[in-house]
């Protein structure tokens, strides 16, 4: 049974009212309800990424209700608590116009206290070890003082790089990880827990304790002021019984550690960095002289001998060899890493790529990147296709902090000087092997950045902080320079957002398709956020809600209702289109301008933009090869040995490798008092996004009847292998290997197959391939999958039909280079006529069904010479089947295999055995799809 947790609200929107509530100065016990409502809410995961708007609340307002509340929170478990300390750590800091008030501080000495004094609420690693309170306390206080040093040793190391020759980094920051692993190790002699913990938000975050960093894998990136690196560290969950018992083993091989270095004022050092970098003022006739001298200098014929100093190259060290110039593939180096490591057995075991900074104020940042995760939600809720990717900022003072590495990436800044010559369109061409995947992946990701841009005025975007992946995406990072803060306060960047001559090449230039699309996203995203422009603003609005006590750089000359106008939410979409001066060719076009302070949208083909869901032609494939798996857990097929009515029913769950050498996942379900009986058997196969867990739909109605039923996961969907489906061209041939397997069991004689949508056809194409297969149940079957994408083509996302036979030769030459076969063979309406005339085939369709119309499953009814039912009921594609049409097409079945009763000709006539023996499958913990178990799975499309 299921623990119930009370109903989670969103914190956004929480902490706004109790901003509100505190502003208004409401009476207390409003307030106290509204903190009552956070402690309920407490195990939401969203209440970390709130934790320095909170922080801030209560740095300007010393609230005693949210005081409580932050206790309650940071007194948790570790990962919090070093969340909440680092934070406040972050906000200790004079404002412009206040200093700092006591009960601040006062608090960040209560919480050490109370870590100390009171321990944490979840199950400590070895407290069992100790006996003594005392030392239990005395344990923790060590644990804490190490934690802190290691942790500022870190910080440290980005600046103390700088003041290392070049030459030598690599071996002093091999011998420096090499101290810092012997001292975590250290750690399980001398403390509780062991392992530094660190507070991450993203994959498994209760895998926050780092229990190694990797020695022979770093990247040192050189600035001008200081050195940051990105290291791989091994994290687990502290509760892992494994781990626990291997310190043991740990800490008494760990007698050799080298002393930490001592701390000093890092933080003045830091800020000084920081305040270099960010608020640095000059002179501007100063600046004017200096750019004349420069022309000057590159105007002097002399001064053109003179070799360019060659810029400082960044460190790289890994344990492998890979030519590519995004490395090492990072699920490749995750395996690699996972199979050599002594914690890589553990369920909690995670790998993360990490930047590590100081002397860098990452509070503005943060800020940014609480708006882009929520811009994300918000495109992915409107089914946007544009791309955005967020990544983790882990505060650890006002100056410092841990940063998520965005893996398989790699700078623009590098590619222009490893294949100098180049432009961004050839390096495309010639390192990606579907130039027009990665195309279409530029565009979308562009879209994103470019509003993104725009919204948050982001400057300093030079080719350093512009990353491209291995599959085409372009990535901003590093948004230091964000709102009213411009590098130098000069404000000189006023451009909107980059689009430079090199990215246009790369969308086939101005007027073409590709260009065109990259504007329409960008109108589209725009019209999105406005709809949910609070959800945005709110994070802001904390950070800005006192001026006088603002501690963020990006927000001192920064005002609200001028960030607001940026979204012109008041703007109809009629009234965007007034701003049309110029009409650019016949087709639509869609320009950003940024001649004002408004964004400017003209389009010369309004009435095409009016339809939201017009979708790119380039990406049709995409859905119809490889659409959503279905995620599930083995339990969710419920218990192995259970009952159905009075019959007691047993489930058997085994692997069988197909014909392509996949390996597919299976489930038998079997009455107990025909497990030792010639019986018949019902394969069920799913439709399209689904899995086996589609079959438990028809077992109440078979099982009983002595009637046993497979489920199988077909190749590409739910947990068995397979890169694409193949709507049941390869399926089919699953289904010939599942049946020879079936047979090879010494009581299953005669099978049938009951398929629904993209099982239904491959139920007909299996049964071409197979005269065995005389009983068919072919549940909302579409006849030609051409006609089929051209009814949604038109129905679904309006596109002309003239468009459709445009597009639809790429899409199929795509599909048959992606998924290795051809769309045209799955002509099922020609198929279906050449099926024996002693099959028999139970049709099956829903009046309500505007996915696969009844007119198809009608004509391959009427195109069908054999024994033949057409059932039609009330309902849609994914409806639940009404119980008299189930019934019917049960007694039709039972008819059928009286009649054709032959078990030992079809035991004489089975195939060779393509499948191992049954293997029972343990649990394997794959989460859950859907919220609930729907009757099937979602729409198919």
């Amino acid at each position: 049974m299921q623990k119930s947790h009370p109903s989670q609200l969103s914190i956004n929107r929480l902490t706004n009212s109790l901003l509100e509530c505190i502003l208004k100065e409401q009476h207390g016990s409003i307030k106290f309800d509204i903190i009552k409502k956070f402690q309920e809410n407490i195990n939401n995961n969203e209440i970390h990424q709130f934790i320095i708007q909170l922080c801030y609340i209560y740095y300007v307002t010393g609230n005693n209700h949210l005081e409580e509340f932050l206790k309650k929170y940071g007194l948790m478990n570790s990962s919090n608590y070093y969340r909440l300390e680092w934070t406040l750590k972050a906000l200790s800091e004079d404002s412009k116009y206040y200093p700092i008030q006591d009960y601040f501080t006062k608090f960040q000495t209560l919480m050490k206290h109370e870590y100390v004094n009171k321990g944490l609420t979840s199950t400590n690693s070895r407290e069992d070890y100790f006996q003594d309170m005392y030392l239990i306390k005395e344990a923790r206080a060590n644990y804490q003082d190490r934690q802190d040093q290691l942790i500022f040793n870190l910080i440290e190391q980005s600046l103390r790089l700088k003041s290392i020759e070049i030459e030598e980094r690599k071996e002093q920051m091999i011998a420096f990880l090499k101290k810092i692993n012997q001292n975590i190790n250290y750690l399980w002699q001398i403390t509780s827990q062991g392992g530094i913990t660190i507070p991450f938000n993203y994959g498994l975050i209760d895998s926050y304790l780092v229990v190694h960093i990797l020695e022979d894998e770093f990247t040192c990136f050189n600035t001008a002021k200081r050195v940051p690196y990105k290291i791989i560290v091994e994290t687990i969950d502290p509760s892992e019984i494994e781990l626990i018992k291997k310190a043991q083993e740990i800490y008494q091989s760990s007698n050799d550690i080298q002393e930490l270095n001592p701390f000093y004022d890092i933080e003045k050092e830091m800020r000084s960095i920081a305040q270099l970098k960010i608020l640095q003022q000059y002179d501007i006739d100063e600046l004017k002289k200096l750019a004349l001298k420069k022309v000057e200098f590159h105007l002097n014929s002399e001064n053109q001998k003179i070799k360019k100093k060659p810029r400082d190259k960044d460190i790289y060290a890994s344990s492998t060899n890979c030519n590519s110039i995004w490395g090492e593939d990072w699920n490749e180096t995750q395996s690699r890493i996972r199979k050599q490591s002594q914690f890589g057995q553990l369920k909690t075991y995670q790998i993360r790529q990490i930047i590590v900074k100081g002397g860098d104020d990452l509070r503005n940042e943060l800020l940014i990147m609480q708006m882009i995760k929520k811009i994300k939600e918000i495109f992915e809720k409107h089914k946007l296709d544009i791309f955005l990717r967020p990544y983790d900022i882990i505060l650890t003072s006002p100056n410092s902090g841990i940063l998520e590495f965005i893996p398989n990436t790699v700078s623009i800044d590098k590619i222009k000087r490893d294949y100098q010559g180049y432009t961004l369109k050839q390096f495309y061409e010639n390192f990606f092997d579907c130039f027009i995947d990665a195309q279409m992946n530029f565009l979308q990701s562009l879209a994103g950045y470019s509003l993104i841009c725009y919204l948050f005025q982001l400057k300093d975007r030079h080719n350093g902080n512009i990353l491209i992946d291995n599959q085409g995406h372009i990535i901003h990072i590093d948004f230091g320079f964000v709102l009213t803060l411009t590098p130098g306060n000069l404000g000189f960047e006023s451009a909107p957002f980059k689009l430079i001559e090199e990215y246009e090449e790369l969308l086939d230039g101005k007027g073409s398709y590709f260009h065109n699309y990259f504007q329409t996203l960008i109108f589209k995203g725009l019209m999105a956020l406005q709809t949910e422009i609070d959800e945005i603003m709110n994070f802001v609005k904390i950070m800005n809600f006192s001026p006088k006590h603002n501690l963020l750089v990006s927000l001192e000359k920064f005002k609200i209702e001028d960030f607001r106008k940026r979204f012109m939410e008041k703007c109809s979409t009629d009234q965007l289109y007034e701003y049309n001066p110029v009409i650019h060719g016949p087709r639509l076009s869609m320009i950003i301008f940024s001649l004002r302070p408004t964004l400017y949208i003209i389009d010369t083909n309004y009435q095409n933009m009016k339809q939201p869901e017009y979708k790119c032609t380039e990406k049709l494939w995409k859905p119809i090869v490889r659409p959503p798996r279905h995620n599930y857990r083995l339990k969710d097929m419920g218990n192995e040995i259970f009952m159905v009515h009075d019959t007691v029913v047993k489930r058997v769950d085994f692997e069988m490798i197909n014909s392509r050498g996949l390996t597919l996942q299976c489930s038998l379900f079997e009455p107990v008092r025909i497990q030792d009986k010639t019986h018949s058997c019902m394969i069920y196969l799913h439709g399209n996004s689904s899995s086996r867990v589609e079959s438990l739909t028809i077992i109440e109605y078979l099982l009983p009847q002595n009637i046993s039923v497979c489920g199988i996961d077909l190749s590409g969907s739910g947990q068995s292998q397979g890169e694409y489906i193949s709507l049941g061209f390869y399926e089919s041939r699953d289904v010939n290997d599942l049946y020879n397997y079936l047979l090879a069991q010494p009581f299953i004689t005669q099978i049938g197959l009951w398929g629904r949508s993209m099982g239904s056809v491959t139920a007909i194409i299996a049964a071409s391939l197979n005269s065995n297969f005389k009983i068919l149940v072919c549940d909302s079957p579409f006849s030609n999958l051409t006609n089929l994408c051209q009814e949604l083509a038109s129905n679904t996302y309006s596109i002309p039909g003239c468009c459709f036979n445009c597009f639809w030769c790429f899409v199929k030459s795509k599909i048959r280079k992606e998924a290795k076969f051809n769309i045209d063979d799955l002509n099922i309406i020609q198929i279906i006529q050449t099926l024996p005339t002693d099959v028999a085939i139970v049709f099956l369709s829903a009046n309500g069904d505007t996915l696969i119309r009844e007119k198809h499953p009608k004509a391959l009814s009427e195109k069908f010479r054999g024994i033949k039912e057409f059932f039609q009921f009330e309902g849609t594609h994914n409806s639940k089947r009404p119980i008299e049409v189930m019934k019917e097409t049960v007694q039709f079945i039972i008819a059928q295999m009286t009649k054709y009763d032959q078990h030992t000709s079809q035991k004489d006539t089975k195939g060779s055995l393509n499948g191992k023996d049954q293997i029972p499958i343990t649990d394997v913990g794959v989460p859950l799809l859907y919220s609930e178990r729907p009757y099937i799975s979602k729409t198919e499309k």
